[in-house]
């Protein structure tokens, strides 16, 4: 494993200080190799011990060892840089789909589609990135006959929330699990004790720690990382999950609401041509 997937891995077991350590050599990859110890302490506004102690949580005896390390891998990474994009764009969305799935709680994901199924109302939230993958899922399962509700306007979606019932669910979807929007809408729904699902790569985030099930992501950070794109990919496969499980329970509903909706746009193409 390389030392830029063992820092990613590892992100959330650093401490804070340690944390700066490992944003400063995400962001700056192919740089960090040249920093002596004292600059790179400088740098990651830390102690020189501090980042020591990063080191052997990644598998490295010393600074040194993590430097010689990394040297390595940077030139192969700058040698690979010439690779083709469309290669590469490919790998990062395979790890990711890779990774969410060997981190699936298939159980989970059975229990929370029985309490889908069983909801009055299913409330997808998402904001920036997160929103789209939210409203296609709520846009899927309106189409498997259930009551999937999503709401563009912060406004509306809290005026919204407090109209929620024990009996509802809510997918909140956060790559980051930060997000302030979505970690407000799960506070309300804990308080009218609505369960919640969230959909993000830390289960440690504040979104997480409000919710009753974490699906994980995988993390992506730093330049190098594949970006928003690939996260927003996997949030949709969540979405696609979901909703599928969903409807293969309670598949007569999800039948008749797949035939209702073909007959509309077959009438409506008719209409049309009129």
């Amino acid at each position: 494993m390389s030392i830029y997937s063992k820092i990613k891995d590892n992100y959330d077991v650093f401490t804070k200080s340690e944390q700066r350590v490992a944003k400063y050599c995400l962001d700056n990859y192919t740089e960090v190799a040249g920093n002596t110890l004292s600059q790179l302490a400088e740098k990651a506004h830390c102690g020189e011990a501090t980042v020591v102690r990063f080191c052997k949580k990644i598998g490295n005896e010393s600074y040194h060892d993590f430097k010689e390390e990394l040297t390595e891998e940077t030139q192969e990474h700058l040698k690979s840089e010439n690779d083709s994009f469309v290669t590469q764009i490919y790998q990062n969305l395979r790890t990711s789909i890779e990774y969410t799935i060997q981190n699936l709680d298939l159980e989970q994901i059975d229990e929370i589609a029985q309490l889908m199924n069983k909801a009055d109302i299913i409330f997808c939230a998402g904001v920036g990135n997160s929103g789209i993958p939210a409203e296609a899922c709520a846009m899927r399962l309106v189409r498997n006959g259930k009551n999937g509700i999503y709401f563009k306007d912060n406004h509306f979606q809290s005026i919204y929330l407090n109209e929620l019932k024990r009996s509802d669910i809510a997918i909140l979807f956060s790559a980051s699990g930060e997000s302030n929007d979505t970690i407000h809408c799960a506070e309300i729904l804990k308080q009218r004790k609505v369960k919640t699902v969230c959909v993000t790569s830390s289960v440690v985030s504040s979104l997480a720690v409000l919710c009753d099930y974490c699906i994980l992501l995988k993390r992506w950070l730093g330049p190098l990382g594949g970006g928003s794109m690939i996260g927003q990919i996997t949030q949709m496969y969540i979405a696609d999950l979901l909703s599928t499980r969903t409807g293969m329970i309670d598949q007569k509903t999800t039948l008749k609401a797949k035939e209702t909706t073909f007959d509309y746009i077959i009438d409506k193409m008719r209409k049309e041509r009129i």
